[in-house]
């Protein structure tokens, strides 16, 4: 597995004090390139070996709109800051998506964790709607684990229609995103 550069933040800048935790990104965006799961079952199975390459991603674009543009703009240069830091070492090159001319960001998260990196860790359940065919939990094991740095939550916002209320969550099945939809992304900071 690749070595990854964590983005932390501090939770006192000001002060120089306190833990370090991930950064987490948010983004808003229309669905152009998806690949969610269900992994359904088919004639060529899904070999073992594919585990360390398995994935879910999804690209969005902002069709034109500033603030994809900035967050474009922002991403390459906290790159830049990286590149100088680590003098560019294991930091493969990153560039915007385009779709239709307009910039995107995609978002990827393996499935699994494996090898060495592996070891010791305890598997945790798959969400509802991702292996509903039971493709993905045949292949934990022998050094493959699903953590919860493999998982994405794939949810649906609700806001009742009344005064103060607030953003509900529910979960609902990555199979009901689809190409064209709106939709708000996060993202943990790693390069």
């Amino acid at each position: 597995m690749p070595r990854t550069h964590r983005i932390v933040i501090l939770d006192d800048v000001p002060e120089r004090k306190g833990f370090y935790h991930e950064a987490l990104f948010r983004l808003q965006g229309v669905i152009y390139e998806r690949e969610l799961p269900p992994l359904k079952e088919t004639r060529t199975r899904i070999r073992l070996s594919d585990a360390p390459y398995l994935r879910q991603h999804i690209g969005i674009t902002g069709l034109g709109l500033a603030y994809m543009t900035d967050a474009v703009d922002n991403i390459h240069r906290l790159y830049a800051k990286f590149e100088r830091a680590l003098q560019s070492q294991d930091l493969h090159p990153w560039a915007a998506d385009q779709s239709c001319g307009y910039n995107g960001i995609s978002a990827n998260c393996r499935y699994f964790t494996v090898g060495k990196n592996a070891s010791g860790r305890q598997s945790i359940p798959f969400q509802d709607g991702v292996d509903p065919d039971g493709v993905l939990r045949r292949m934990l094991g022998n050094g493959i684990v699903h953590t919860e740095e493999n998982t994405v939550l794939y949810m649906k916002a609700n806001k009742p229609d009344l005064p103060n209320s607030k953003w509900r969550y529910q979960d609902i099945s990555p199979a009901n995103f689809s190409i064209g939809d709106i939709v708000k992304i996060q993202l943990r900071g790693r390069l």
